[in-house]
């Protein structure tokens, strides 16, 4: 339990408290607005909805994206750029689409999705066990909308950028973010986690993760009213995404507890972050009506280990935010570097 030091990173912020500010989503849908669809819909019944609709259906009817449908990332948007290499398929990570494995028949750089022209196209990179496209094998291929192409035991459908695309990013954003503070949700992070536990463990790259909960937050529920609670997840989730670099991503893991999924950072370095956090929200005002609120913020800090699973890793961090808790709250904790971590008895909230 210590103040730590900066982060290592070229991309650390300069250790100076953050200021609230709107919601900024980071990873894996950073460019999508928090609520998908809600924007494009505004406005249409106090005027002629016909030109909503062909913007909507007729934006760029020669554009196509991919939608897992079955596989890792299920439901997952995956835009085509019409320029350059297009998106290389495989199970390395240098790829730009990372998924299977040797075991389901999916080789390293296996397939490549691309523009020629304004078709969209598909072709083999000379992989062990070949493509689909509509069950069929091939080794270059044409793709329209509601074809079919499978890749290993992936299978992509394509999709335009009319209806049925608007109609994938709304659905898959609901699917794999929070409600309430937009933040991604557990389902996303269990879609993510053992991805980047492999990545970190096959490169020998360091991985840390936080887990955080709101020191006493049944007090404002009870005090304030659940509308109040509400309000204050709200500003303590872009609170906290104001404390991140792009890269990393942040969850609500639960009620008031929310993980912080860190890549190439030590456990020195999650530490020093950690720190950071505690003292921002220690300082911060949260403001609900005429109240304004102090909150403290309790912190569990893990590191991958040799051989340690996500959920390992995860349980790690579960225990040392139980130290935290324990330990009198308003506290950073790191769980100790041999072992797999306390097994958590009842919490105090």
């Amino acid at each position: 339990m210590k103040n730590g030091r900066d982060r290592n990173d070229p991309g650390e912020h300069d250790g100076s408290l953050p200021v609230l500010q709107p919601f900024i989503e980071t990873h894996q849908l950073r460019d999508q607005p928090a609520h998908p669809g809600d924007e494009s819909l505004e406005d249409t019944d106090s005027g002629d909805t016909t030109n909503f609709l062909h913007t909507v259906a007729e934006e760029d009817p020669n554009a196509h994206s991919l939608i897992v449908i079955r596989g890792h990332q299920f439901g997952k948007k995956l835009d085509v750029p019409k320029t350059g290499e297009g998106l290389v398929i495989g199970r390395d990570e240098s790829c730009d689409v990372v998924i299977g494995s040797a075991r389901d028949g999916t080789s390293r750089r296996h397939a490549r999705v691309f523009f020629e022209g304004e078709e969209m196209m598909v072709e083999d990179l000379g992989s062990t066990n070949g493509l689909l496209v509509n069950r069929l094998h091939c080794r270059r291929n044409g793709l329209g909308p509601s074809d079919l192409l499978q890749v290993g035991k992936t299978v992509f459908k394509v999709v335009g950028d009319g209806y049925e695309g608007h109609y994938h990013d709304t659905m898959y954003a609901k699917a794999v973010r929070d409600n309430l503070t937009g933040l991604l949700n557990r389902t996303n992070l269990n879609h993510v986690l053992e991805t980047e536990v492999r990545r970190a463990q096959r490169y020998e790259h360091p991985l840390s993760v936080l887990l955080l909960d709101l020191d006493h937050f049944k007090r404002v529920n009870d005090t304030y009213g659940h509308l109040a609670g509400d309000a204050v997840l709200v500003q303590a989730s872009r609170l906290l995404q104001s404390c991140l670099r792009k890269c990393d991503s942040i969850y609500r893991y639960g009620g008031e507890e929310f993980l912080v999924m860190l890549p190439e950072t030590d456990v020195e370095g999650a530490e020093a972050l950690a720190e950071r956090i505690r003292v921002a929200v220690a300082e911060a005002k949260f403001e609900y009506g005429c109240h304004s609120l102090d909150l403290t913020i309790s912190v569990g800090v893990a590191s991958l280990q040799p051989k340690l699973t996500g959920q390992g890793l995860i349980q790690r961090a579960d225990g040392a935010l139980y130290d935290a808790k324990r330990g009198g709250r308003d506290l950073v904790v790191v769980a100790h570097q041999t072992g797999t971590g306390r097994t958590p008895g009842p919490r105090q909230v």
